[in-house]
């Protein structure tokens, strides 16, 4: 179970190379309190720590044999798109990975294969 985020899309085109967010409109953030499952319309997602200290970004997530879901660990790099919510809950997820608060999070879902 997650929260839903709405995805911000950059108006001069993607850049995710078909990432997760480039035909979506909103993602489950499936490490975040919420009542809501992933769906082909929203797919998994997670909210982790950014690579700078005091930043945080959405991630790819997959379902594990186990039936969890984890942190996608292929190499992923910022496509253009963002994730908002005016819930609570996802600015107090943002507020306890940074110690700020703030509601727009940059989504890397961006994968390029070897030989690019």
């Amino acid at each position: 179970m997650g929260l839903i985020v709405e995805v911000f899309k950059n108006p001069l085109g993607d850049c995710t190379l078909d990432g997760i967010s480039s035909q979506a409109t909103a993602l489950t953030i499936v490490n975040v309190s919420g009542p809501f499952d992933p769906r082909p319309e929203r797919p998994p997602a997670m909210l982790v720590k950014g690579n700078m200290p005091g930043m945080v970004k959405v991630v790819p997530a997959l379902l594990g044999v186990d039936g969890q879901y984890a942190e996608d660990k292929r190499w992923t790099m910022m496509g253009g798109n963002y994730a908002a919510t005016s819930d609570s809950r996802w600015t107090e997820a943002i507020r306890r990975l940074t110690g700020a608060s703030f509601s727009a999070v940059p989504i890397h879902d961006r994968i390029e294969s070897k030989g690019h």
